[in-house]
């Protein structure tokens, strides 16, 4: 039985080429941007200070994630995020010359420490809140009729609408719920 040692450099060369390279690579592009962008900054104001804004904002803050266009920003500071939220129109314009591939619209802020995300897409979010919903209708019902309620259109007969009128509330109903009103 023959051992073999595997080289770290090699290992990590090879968890690498999984991620993709291009990837990683525009990552470090957009992180090191990230600070010659905010160096940019010329402030309106002529305090003592006002030069070095954009130097103090690149070192109190930094690229935490990228997704659906949205540029999540980390700050040690809530004053440094009021600076960020200042500066947000300078700052995607920036990085939409300088990117525009990536198709950033917004940023996103949180404060150091918390591990405040990017969530799912909103498909995704309406998805898992539609399935809670539904469970806790379940829940209400099973409920309501184990106190002796029943819903009165089970225990009526209602009799059958006109095929027509049925027809017609039912593309009501379509399009109310996929918002897409046809004439």
């Amino acid at each position: 039985m023959k051992s073999e040692a595997i080289d770290a450099t090699e290992l990590i060369a090879g968890l690498l080429e999984n991620f993709g390279n291009s990837k990683i690579e525009q990552g470090n592009k957009i992180i090191s941007s990230w600070r010659a962008i905010l160096e940019s900054l010329h402030p309106n104001s002529k305090t003592k200070n006002a030069e070095n804004i954009g130097r103090n904002l690149a070192s109190h803050s930094r690229i935490i994630d990228l997704k659906n266009g949205i540029l999540l920003v980390e700050a040690d500071h809530s004053s440094w995020l009021q600076m960020l939220q200042l500066h947000q129109k300078y700052i995607i314009g920036c990085l939409k010359r300088r990117f525009p591939e990536l198709k950033i619209s917004t940023l996103a802020f949180r404060l150091k420490g918390s591990n405040v995300g990017l969530s799912e897409s909103y498909e995704e979010i309406l998805k898992i809140e539609r399935k809670k919903m539904s469970e806790k209708y379940e829940c209400e019902k099973k409920f309501l009729e184990s106190q002796g309620f029943v819903d009165k259109t089970e225990s009526e007969n209602i009799p059958e609408l006109p095929a027509e009128l049925k027809k017609l509330f039912d593309k009501m109903r379509q399009d109310i719920l996929t918002n897409e009103s046809q004439v």
